[in-house]
C-alpha cells in the first residue's frame, strides 16, 4: 500500500499535509507510538527521496515503522481493498 502513496506523494506533495494531520491524531490516540512518531515527523519533514524510500523499501526498520504509519489514509478505502486482495491473491 505504501507504494501507491509513494506514488500520490510523487505527483501530489502537498499530500504531504494530510499526513503530518494525521500524524498529530495518532500522537493523541497512540502515545506509546512516539518513537514512530517522531520517526515520520523527521521523514516528513526531511527530504522527499529519504521518504519515499523508507515508505518503499522492505527493510524491517520501514516495516516496522509502515504499521505506525500516517499515510494509510492517502489512499482510498476501495483502494486499499484492491491492494489487500492482490496481496491476498499472490501470497
Amino acid at each position: 500500500m505504501h507504494e501507491v502513496v509513494a506514488k500520490r506523494l510523487i505527483n501530489d506533495p502537498e499530500l504531504l499535509s494530510i499526513a503530518r494531520d494525521r500524524l498529530q491524531r495518532l500522537r493523541n490516540v497512540n502515545p506509546h507510538g512516539g518513537t514512530y512518531h517522531k520517526r515520520w515527523e523527521e521523514l516528513i519533514n526531511g527530504p522527499m527521496d529519504r521518504l519515499l524510500r523508507m515508505l518503499t523499501e522492505p527493510s524491517e526498520e520501514a516495516a516496522t515503522l509502515r504499521q505506525e504509519s500516517p499515510f494509510t489514509t492517502l489512499v482510498p478505502s476501495e483502494e486499499r481493498c484492491r491492494v489487500f486482495e492482490a496481496l491476498r491473491t499472490a501470497a
